[in-house]
Parts: C-alpha cells; structure tokens; sequence
C-alpha cells in the first residue's frame, strides 16, 4: 500500500529449525534468548501430512531497531534437546507485520503464539 517502502521491517524469518521442534520449544528458544517482550507473535509452519514443522519460523517485533538486533542473537544457534546438528539462519522475512502473520496462519491457529498477553 502507500508508504510502504518507508515502513522499516519488524519481522524476522528463522531457518534451519530441526523439524521435530514445536512452537512451544521455538518460544522456549526466543526466551532463552532474552526475546520476551520484543515480539508480539511467532508462527511455525507446519506440514499437515508429516506434522513437522516446515524448518522455519517468522517472529514480529514490536521495532525495527529490535528486530535486527535479535537478527545477529537468534542466528548460529541450535536449539537445545534436539539431535539435529542445524544452525539457525536469519533474515528479514517477506510477508511482514503481525497481521500479514495472522492471514498467512488464518485456518492454523494452534502454529501461531500471541507473546503479549
């Protein structure tokens, strides 16, 4: 829409999550991470078939400021319990915004955490 090019991006794309790992265990891993209270929302794609997850994961901040900080924190890590030997990756994710998240998970509640209650 109008202005867009303006809006700095708030929301992050997380890749290399070990399939196994559950939006619970992803807000576990923004917490050990010192993430609580910088995003308002985090989505876990899912495979209806396998029920894994699809290997990433988007989370809104409520700055931008923030969320290229947590850029450099939230990337290198592996995820704690997990056999998987990934690495996260991070980058300025495509869809951005919580509501744009909120669409995109529409049909899927139970993959998307409010993280401001």
């Amino acid at each position: 829409g109008e202005g867009s090019q303006t809006s700095l991006p708030t929301t992050l794309m997380i890749r290399n999550i070990p399939n196994s790992v559950r939006v619970d265990q992803l807000v576990d891993f923004l917490s050990a991470h010192g993430m609580m209270g910088l995003c308002d929302l985090a989505y876990l794609p899912h495979d209806r078939r396998s029920k894994c997850n699809r290997g990433y994961s988007f989370v809104n901040f409520l700055h931008h400021r923030t969320c290229e900080e947590a850029m450099d924190i939230l990337a290198g890590r592996q995820f704690p319990g997990k056999t998987s030997a990934k690495v996260t990756q991070c980058s300025i994710a495509t869809v951005q915004g919580s509501e744009a998240l909120r669409d995109l998970n529409r049909d899927r509640q139970h993959h998307l955490v409010e993280l401001l209650m």
